[in-house]
């Protein structure tokens, strides 16, 4: 039943809806955007680019190939290694545009890590933006992973500095926005440095978004959006996570030299270039369509968050803490108190009727006898302590696994799964995993070995033949993660 939901979830944030849904053609005139954000362009005598980044950019780039068709002249995209290959074996194969396209795809970052292919695209693609002029409208289309697909390190940095540099922040516990805010910093094309490097052309991007809160600033590291932020705020997180033996110097000379300002326009004209930046889709498009999944199967449902954040070892006990609450909990419950930490940092108005809701439910599903589903959206992070393999989902969900077992909680009432909508957790080919309480029969100290070692993929590959896991490919969208809690009070 979770699988079901989650994978209604995942079609309603296939990419080519989402362009179609804001991309419209009507003889010379294109119309970008729905409502008040709607923008109309004159196409007569504008040459037409294509440039595209990130997991989900595939289905986007056909999207709008379909729409302007002759009328695009260039194109690069920048996608994942063995992105097409698995779309075709998944039967996704519509997603890939048609061989009249002239958009060039362009595969690299083999698991979700800058490499030699990559850069080469990105070197492509500043070297088609540089060339553009007045007559000229670039369509960039932005999604996740596109911080890693689109590469381009200011010298002397080399991509092994950067890898070292991202990981080391990762490793520590630095969040996604804290990462792009170095990136931004240490590399060329981001931090409004594309759109920089486009002037004078129009630039209209459309991105997908795969970050709390949608700041677009952040996503694949804001490419066409003016930065904010600046070289000292970089410094200030690199010191936060890393000593300065971890930090490589390059960095910081890079750094506190502000080299970045010396080889594109300054911020103030990236704003006047004016980029029109689009969120096309997100993951609360993504928590809607399971909502609505659930009503279809006759399954109660509450969406508790699209902002779910934190540690995931510690959101999966929490995850189960919820559980056993719901289970042993009485009318008055607040479920919720003390649990997911700033996930919930709401006005006091909004999280006491969050709280009325889930009561109410609760005890329409005991009265009912009918399951109870609890739907999360957002992206945790993983401090990594151990040399074990994993995701920050499937840790998420064994960290849990090892909390329900604790409360005995019943294999017959309670079901978990979290999985990135990407298809990706980790470096590993699983989306992330799928737990009952008692599934890892009996094995609790196998359990906690594998979670103190961060090796949450080995575990659930091991248990029950690789059963727990979920693998779905890459699905050709981004919108961060979903997470399930089915309960049967």
């Amino acid at each position: 039943m979770v699988k079901a939901i989650s994978q209604a979830a995942i079609k309603s944030v296939q990419p080519i809806q989402m362009v179609q849904n804001n991309l419209e053609l009507k003889g010379e005139l294109l119309k970008v955007g729905k409502g008040n954000q709607q923008q109309v362009i004159d196409l007569t005598q504008k040459r037409c680019h294509v440039v595209a980044y990130g997991k989900a950019v595939v289905g986007m780039v056909a999207a709008v190939h379909s729409i302007l068709g002759e009328k695009i002249v260039s194109g690069i995209a920048s996608i994942p290694t063995n992105i097409q290959k698995a779309l075709i074996a998944n039967g996704a194969q519509d997603l890939l545009p048609g061989p009249d396209s002239v958009v060039q795809l362009c595969e690299g970052a083999y698991m979700n890590i800058p490499d030699e292919a990559c850069l080469n695209t990105s070197i492509q693609i500043e070297e088609l933006i540089c060339q553009l002029s007045a007559q000229d409208l670039l369509i960039t289309l932005t999604s996740g992973g596109g911080s890693a697909l689109l590469c381009l390190p200011i010298p002397p940095l080399t991509l092994d500095i950067m890898a070292d540099t991202t990981r080391g922040l990762a490793k520590a516990g630095a969040n996604i926005v804290e990462l792009n805010t170095v990136r931004k910093h240490l590399e060329i094309l981001k931090g409004g440095g594309l759109a920089s490097l486009a002037h004078p052309a129009r630039v209209v991007n459309l991105i997908l978004s795969d970050i709390v809160g949608d700041p677009i600033d952040c996503i694949a590291s804001g490419p066409t959006v003016t930065d904010t932020s600046t070289s000292a705020d970089a410094i200030d997180i690199l010191e936060k996570y890393l000593t300065s033996q971890q930090i490589h110097p390059v960095v910081m000379d890079v750094l506190k030299r502000d080299l970045k300002s010396e080889m594109i326009r300054p911020q103030a004209e990236v704003a006047q270039v004016d980029p029109l930046n689009i969120v096309i889709g997100s993951n609360s498009i993504a928590l809607e369509a399971a909502v609505q999944a659930c009503h279809d199967h006759k399954i109660l449902s509450v969406l508790i968050t699209s902002s779910l954040c934190g540690e995931a070892q510690q959101v999966g006990r929490d995850m189960a803490e919820l559980a056993r609450r719901i289970l042993q909990g009485v009318g008055d419950t607040h479920y919720l108190e003390g649990l997911f930490g700033d996930t919930l940092d709401m006005s006091t108005e909004m999280k006491t009727s969050l709280e009325k809701e889930l009561q109410a439910e609760v005890q329409k599903s005991k009265k009912d006898n009918t399951p109870l589903c609890l739907l999360f959206g957002g992206e945790t992070t993983v401090h990594v302590m151990g040399s074990g393999k994993g995701g920050r989902n499937q840790e998420m969900c064994l960290s849990a696994l090892i909390s329900m077992e604790e409360f005995s909680l019943p294999d017959d009432k309670v079901v978990f799964c979290s999985l990135g909508t990407d298809g990706q957790d980790g470096p590993t080919d699983a989306a992330g995993a799928c737990i009952t309480p008692q599934c890892m029969l009996g094995n609790s100290l196998n359990a906690r070995l594998s979670l103190s070692n961060n090796d949450s993929y080995t575990y659930f590959s091991e248990l029950h033949e690789g059963k727990n896991l979920l693998r779905t490919g890459l699905t050709g969208t981004n919108v961060m993660d979903i997470s399930i809690l089915l309960v049967r009070p």
